[in-house]
C-alpha cells in the first residue's frame, strides 16, 4: 500500500508496517495540520483505517501501554476497552482465516 509507505517516510518514528506502534487518538488531525499529506482527507482516513485494522497493529495495542505521536513519543495510555476491542478484531480475523481455509 503506497500511502502507508508515504506515511512511513514522512513519520518514521511513528509508522512501521512490520513493527507498528499504537497511534495517538485522532492522529489524523495531526497529519492534516502538518500539511504534508498530498492526497484527500478521505484517502488519509482510508489509509489509517487499513493500517490500524492489521493484525500486527492490533497485537501492538495489546502489547503496548501507550499510544504514540508522530514524533514517536508515548503520549496516551491505551484504555482497557481499546485492548478488548483489539482482541475482538483479532478473533474476527482468525475466524475469517479459518473459514477461508475450510472452503
Amino acid at each position: 500500500h503506497k500511502d502507508i509507505n508515504w506515511l512511513m517516510k514522512a513519520y518514521p518514528k511513528c509508522f512501521n508496517r512490520k513493527n507498528p506502534k499504537p497511534l495517538k487518538r485522532e492522529i489524523f488531525k495531526d497529519i492534516v495540520l502538518g500539511e504534508l499529506w498530498p492526497h484527500s482527507k478521505k484517502r488519509l482516513r482510508q489509509t489509517l483505517g487499513y493500517y490500524t485494522r492489521s493484525p500486527l497493529y492490533q497485537k501492538a495495542i495489546l502489547q503496548e501501554s501507550h499510544r504514540y505521536s508522530l514524533e514517536g513519543e508515548a503520549i496516551q495510555e491505551i484504555r482497557d476497552h481499546e485492548k478488548e476491542y483489539a482482541i475482538e478484531l483479532l478473533n474476527i480475523t482468525e475466524r475469517d482465516k479459518n473459514l477461508d481455509s475450510s472452503e
